[in-house]
């Protein structure tokens, strides 16, 4: 149906997108998980909320993930390079836990984000990660999933 010309109260869910992912990667460096998800802005002056959960896993003793949210605009799918996506979240922040080697690390990352992109507008939104020792897992290929939900909300 076309809203372009309907009107809702703030805090009314526009829409609902989701994906889950089990694909795996893994880095030294920063790298996009496969917690990642794509939406088209229905309303100009919506915010996006985002709820991931990606599955990280390290391969050396005490090693923790720094995680981002990243997004970029003209495509709804993951792209490998870092530097298509932009950092938008303040709430970077480190997960894990320190102790043995080859452990799995896992942690919601929530934001609500004031996005200003206009109606019609197609976002992809990613979770990076960077080790801060040895090498990142995404997934690690062990049955594992990331997910995320974003949820278009009015303001």
């Amino acid at each position: 149906a076309n809203m372009a010309n309907c009107t809702f109260p703030a805090g009314h869910i526009i829409q609902v997108v989701s994906n889950s992912s089990a694909g795996s990667c893994d880095s030294n460096a920063e790298y996009i998980t496969y917690c990642t998800c794509g939406i088209t802005v229905k309303k100009t002056g919506s915010k996006i909320l985002v709820i991931g959960n990606p599955q990280l896993y390290t391969s050396s003793a005490d090693a923790l993930s720094f995680v981002r949210l990243k997004y970029k605009t003209g495509s709804l799918t993951r792209t490998t390079t870092v530097s298509d996506y932009t950092d938008f979240a303040t709430n970077e922040r480190w997960m894990g836990d320190q102790g043995d080697a080859n452990t799995w690390q896992q942690g919601l990352v929530l934001n609500l984000w004031t996005h200003g992109q206009s109606a019609d507008t197609q976002i992809h939104i990613a979770i990076s990660a960077t080790p801060s020792t040895g090498s990142s897992y995404s997934n690690n290929g062990a049955n594992a999933r990331s997910e995320m939900t974003l949820m278009e909300v009015m303001q």
